[in-house]
């Protein structure tokens, strides 16, 4: 079907920046692995927060953003993976403030993106009233 392909359109695109952003922290600094993991996974959670906030987006658009892309740019195995990692080598408070960073990143950033298209599917709304 034509969702299906749009699940995979959005999916390439999503590992692609997820690929890029990795290897872009890496190449800064070998321990910048996590941040990279973090501001993906903050930034995905931002990106399907606005998506099911956005009113009349069609079925298309939303399985390859949200699920397709959205999906392939988080990474919660990799997270996980890494926690584990950090707790192995007695890194606890760095483990602690990795999984506050990657909750409070993907909590806020759902939240800010879903308000955020609310609010401007309002304004557009009220505008084409006028």
């Amino acid at each position: 079907s034509m969702e299906a392909v749009a699940v995979v359109v959005g999916a390439g695109a999503g590992a692609t920046v997820r690929h890029f952003a990795s290897q872009f922290a890496k190449r800064k600094h070998s321990d910048l692995g996590p941040v990279a993991i973090t501001a993906v996974n903050t930034a995905g959670s931002f990106i399907l927060g606005a998506v099911v906030g956005t009113p009349n987006l069609s079925t298309r658009s939303r399985v390859c953003l949200g699920t397709g892309f959205c999906g392939a740019l988080t990474t919660f195995s990799t997270y996980s993976m890494d926690v584990v990692t950090m707790i192995e080598a007695k890194e606890i408070g760095r483990a602690l403030r990795y999984i506050g960073m990657n909750h409070a990143g993907g909590l806020g950033g759902a939240t800010l993106g879903y308000l955020l298209a609310k609010q401007l599917a309002r304004s557009t709304l009220v505008k084409k009233k006028c």
